[in-house]
């Protein structure tokens, strides 16, 4: 049990890390958050650095996917204490520890723990997402895509529960990080009702 708590706790560190804003580092020397619109993502990275910053952003967040899920199953971990790692990957991505950074929903991170979990899911799910930009043209459209559909894909492609139980959760984490800003939610205030975004 203490390898799958040092896993997990490798998995949200790791899913938390703001791949962009590495890279943007690494390019310019400059922080990625003082141009564009503001946040670490591969759009902003595409838009204001250029095309191979956004591919090292893509390659570094397939990384932060992969490495702590392959670490932790030559350790010996359980396809279980795999599964929840993946999702911590996520969730520290979403929503992460690092002061300044906004959680952001990443392709790459997914179809990197897709890759160690479920490869035949990530196969499928990375057409899908090259498809989506050829014919959107547009990154987060083509993430819309992916979300949407994860949970068909992993239908098609696996019949083991653990992991489709495990593709549902992803595409769930991410609609709930999307109306983490959109939701209001009614809380109780002294002059009556009022509204709070839910944060």
């Amino acid at each position: 049990m203490i390898l799958e708590l040092l896993t997990w706790c490798v998995a949200y560190l790791m899913g938390s890390l703001p791949m962009g804003l590495y890279a943007g580092y690494l390019w310019t020397g400059q922080d990625i958050r003082n141009f564009g619109t503001g946040d670490c993502g591969i759009g902003n990275v595409l838009r204001v650095i250029g095309l191979e910053a956004a591919l090292l952003t893509i390659a570094l967040g397939g990384l932060k996917g992969m490495i702590p899920l392959w670490v932790a199953k030559l350790m010996g971990v359980e396809d279980w204490g795999l599964a929840l790692g993946g999702l911590l990957i996520l969730v520290g991505s979403l929503w992460t520890c690092y002061p300044g950074v906004k959680g952001k929903f990443s392709i790459s991170t997914t179809l990197g723990i897709l890759a160690v979990l479920a490869p035949a899911t990530a196969g499928a799910a990375l057409a899908l997402v090259i498809s989506g930009l050829v014919l959107f043209r547009k990154i987060s459209w083509a993430a819309w895509a992916l979300v949407i559909s994860l949970p068909l894909i992993g239908l098609m492609t696996t019949r083991n529960w653990m992991l489709l139980t495990v593709i549902f959760a992803l595409a769930s984490l991410v609609v709930a990080k999307e109306l983490q800003g959109v939701v209001k939610w009614p809380i109780l205030s002294k002059d009556g009702v009022t509204y709070k975004i839910w944060d």
